[in-house]
């Protein structure tokens, strides 16, 4: 065997793959599907209208190579709308292809990350996809990151780039961009600022732009502009950062499929931005009323689109997201610390969050009945009794 393909398939078992839940659910599922937090609060006239344009330009939509001139109109309107220098704003296929190519520009002149956790898992396996030398800092049990020790783990470890996602994805909180702002300024790195969900939260890291040129900032168009389904994000960087990530992404990135629906897309901010303040009324609610369910520990005060929230330590987490799919509910739990015994739910329309809260009391009732560990449930006949529905869902 030659020493360049054996290399190769000692690489190929070593690979890291994203774990693709798709392929247990049916894509005709709509609003059960509570574990990707996907926009579910956009009306169907916005998705109708993005349709009615595509068909106005179907041969640029799908005949044509994607339009250079389209493309640079729908960067200046994110600029735009964003308040960002156009020339510090790039177009990619997905936060995902931006945080790729980030790893991959860094990786060719240093050899180390640190990764903030919990966070997105697709930071370790980009990195170790380029080699690199990883290493992890976990925040506190408070959710607070010690900044003085981020900073001196990067000193001692000589680290190149650090990838924080704020707001948190999986713990849906916010840092404080304070010491967010810390670890730019006080660290010889780029600092990758992961904010696909920024316009869930309240902290806009672009600002910081104007004061440093080691930031990358990702967002995506999946989540506040419910348009996961044609990959698109963007990254905001320093101008030399920018002209960098251009030379290395392939030609055509963005399909014109793509681009043709973003162009209409971003027309219909107002729908946008309403449908973003109705997931904030929603999480608010929701919160009140998990924080109600008996067998919930702890509600995290999202940031996000979603929430994340805890478990007794008795109740098998996995059990009950069983118990969710029964009830046609999706929903995921995390590997990441911090998260033992967490459900994280995406937030949609309110009648669906209400009809998930329910079915998340049935299904712990169903769970301790089977399980028989919660005596006190017993009534004096010795029956169980019935769980709490939510009467006001």
């Amino acid at each position: 065997m030659k020493e360049l393909t054996k290399r190769l398939i000692e690489w190929s078992r070593d690979v890291e793959h994203y774990a693709d839940p798709t392929a247990e659910i049916d894509p005709n599922i709509k609003y059960g599907r509570l574990l990707f937090n996907e926009n579910l609060l956009l009306p169907e006239e916005y998705y109708r209208e993005i349709i009615r344009h595509i068909e106005e330009k179907i041969d640029q939509a799908i005949r044509f190579y994607p339009s250079a001139r389209v493309r640079e109109k729908i960067e200046e309107k994110l600029s735009e709308i964003y308040n960002v220098d156009k020339t510090k704003l790039m177009l990619t296929a997905g936060a995902d292809e931006g945080m790729k190519l980030i790893y991959d520009m860094c990786s060719k002149i240093t050899d180390s990350t640190l990764i903030i956790r919990p966070c997105y898992g697709m930071a370790k396996i980009y990195a170790k996809s380029m080699k690199m030398n990883i290493e992890e800092y976990v925040i506190r049990r408070d959710y607070k990151i010690e900044v003085d020790k981020v900073i001196q783990l990067v000193d001692e470890k000589n680290i190149g780039v650090v990838y924080i996602c704020n707001p948190n994805n999986p713990l849906s909180i916010e840092f404080n961009i304070e010491d967010v702002e810390r670890i730019i300024k006080d660290s010889n790195s780029i600092v990758i600022i992961d904010e696909t969900y920024h316009e869930f939260g309240t902290i806009d890291h672009s600002k910081l732009l104007d004061k440093y040129d080691n930031i990358v900032i990702l967002r995506s168009l999946s989540k506040s502009w419910g348009l996961a389904g044609l990959r698109v994000g963007y990254v905001i960087a320093p101008e030399y950062i920018i002209k960098i990530l251009k030379g290395i992404a392939q030609p055509f990135n963005i399909s014109s499929i793509a681009l043709i629906a973003l162009e209409r897309a971003l027309e219909m901010y107002d729908i946008v931005k309403k449908a973003i303040n109705e997931v904030k009324e929603i999480r608010q609610e929701i919160i009140r009323k998990l924080e109600e369910v008996e067998g919930v520990v702890e509600v995290l005060p999202s940031q996000t689109n979603f929430i994340t929230f805890r478990l007794e330590e008795d109740i098998n987490v996995k059990d009950i997201v069983n118990l969710l799919k029964k009830r046609g509910f999706y929903v995921r739990t995390s590997s990441e610390p911090l998260l033992e015994n967490c459900i994280r739910v995406t937030i949609g329309p309110r009648e669906i969050m209400h009809k998930f809260i329910n079915s998340l009391i049935e299904s712990i009732y169903e769970y301790k009945r089977s399980n028989r560990e919660d005596r006190t449930s017993r009534n004096k006949t010795g029956e169980w009794s019935s769980p709490n529905i939510c009467r006001s869902c």
